[in-house]
């Protein structure tokens, strides 16, 4: 299990979003990427699309397919060494309900998709910052210490999932992916650390390695 350590500070805050301190802080650097400017968080609520996003080079996770861990783990690797980091995250996922199955239910919820969630994690002077906005535009942010990077099992030896790689954010470093996966199992949430899922990247059989 990797951990990449921050300073260690957890705190859950809401506030104003402020469109100039964000664009400074990400001095002008998109995913690692060179970007001349970041949209504020609260200027893309209803207006920015999957295609925005795949073109923008944000971290895309389209109904739970990630289709370019490379913006992520370019991220990963900048924090690693210090260096104040940017990740946009934006993900989609569609109504997969076969209508046919239950009409009453499919017509009652088809007006809630696709779901969009954007959220900006930053890293700077040790500290992750995850970053998301409500639909009246506020902004809430979280801080953690640590980013983890770790290997977690197949729920079941039926499952076609031979196991994946987790990436989260925790208060505390001994907490594993594993540790993860088996609390929303048991709903026990109660006394556990602060965590925020940044992706689950599912392995599965006759994939190549």
């Amino acid at each position: 299990m990797k951990r990449i350590k921050g300073r260690s500070l957890c705190v859950i805050c809401v506030v104003l979003a402020s469109a100039a301190a964000l664009v400074l802080l990400c001095s002008g650097r998109l995913n690692g990427g060179a970007k001349p400017e970041v949209r504020p968080l609260e200027e893309l609520q209803g207006s920015y699309s999957l295609d925005d996003a795949i073109a923008d080079g944000c971290f895309v996770i389209e109904d739970g397919s990630v289709t370019n861990l490379d913006v992520l783990e370019r991220f990963v690797r900048d924090a690693e060494r210090g260096d104040p980091a940017f990740l946009r995250k934006y993900e989609y996922t569609s109504l997969t309900i076969d209508p046919s199955a239950d009409p009453g239910y499919y017509e009652s919820v088809k007006g809630d998709y696709p779901e969009i969630t954007v959220e900006d994690i930053v890293f700077d002077k040790g500290i992750y910052s995850v970053r998301s906005c409500d639909e009246d535009g506020e902004l809430t942010v979280r801080e953690f210490p640590y980013l983890v990077r770790d290997h977690f099992d197949p729920p079941n030896q039926y499952s076609a999932i031979t196991g994946g790689t987790a990436y989260f954010l925790c208060e505390r470093d001994d907490v594993s992916a594993q540790d993860v996966l088996d609390l929303f199992m048991s709903g026990q949430f109660a006394d556990f650390p602060d965590f925020h899922i940044i992706c689950l990247v599912n392995e599965y059989k006759g994939d190549t390695p």
